[in-house]
């Protein structure tokens, strides 16, 4: 999906290693979720607001995603230190010139971060610079074939919001 920059907002993103989630783990969860959301109609009879019931939905989605994250599955070659150096060094490359990488943590099978995007930079575009670096030096590091997938395609993102 292209991420849209909303001018001045810091981001909190999520990317993770290709094989942290499989499809069929995050296929399940989707169709759980549908269903959950196909059932709304029942709750719209009783007055309730369908919007919050679809947020609570998504957010429920996201805790058994991250559920599933937190117990490791996958290589977790993220668990390396020099792979882990890898990403960290990668991340800080272009702090304070193209964003500002506010916080992070490198975890065995995902990385977390804050970034505000500076003027002329977007987020996906910093996204893909970090991605691909590290996914080429870690396929060498690693000895995987270049083909081969090193981190998942898509990244989950939302604006940090304040008061304003």
């Amino acid at each position: 999906m292209p991420h849209v920059k909303c001018e001045g907002a810091s981001y909190f993103i999520t990317f993770r290693l290709a094989d942290s989630l499989p499809k069929e783990v995050l296929l399940g969860f989707e169709l759980e979720r549908a269903e959950r959301l196909r059932r709304l109609k029942d709750f719209l009879q009783r007055g309730e607001s369908i919007i919050d019931l679809a947020e609570e939905i998504a957010r429920d989605l996201q805790r058994k995603i991250e559920r599933h994250l937190d117990k490791g599955h996958g290589a977790c070659h993220l668990a390396r230190p020099d792979i882990a150096v890898l990403v960290r060094d990668a991340m800080r490359r272009f702090h304070e010139s193209r964003y500002l990488l506010q916080e992070w943590v490198v975890m065995p099978n995902r990385v977390r971060a804050i970034v505000w995007p500076m003027p002329n930079h977007v987020l996906s575009d910093i996204l893909k610079s970090w991605k691909q670096f590290t996914s080429r030096r870690a396929k060498m590091i690693l000895g995987m074939g270049l083909k081969e997938p090193f981190w998942q395609t898509e990244v989950y993102d939302h604006w940090i919001q304040n008061e304003a």
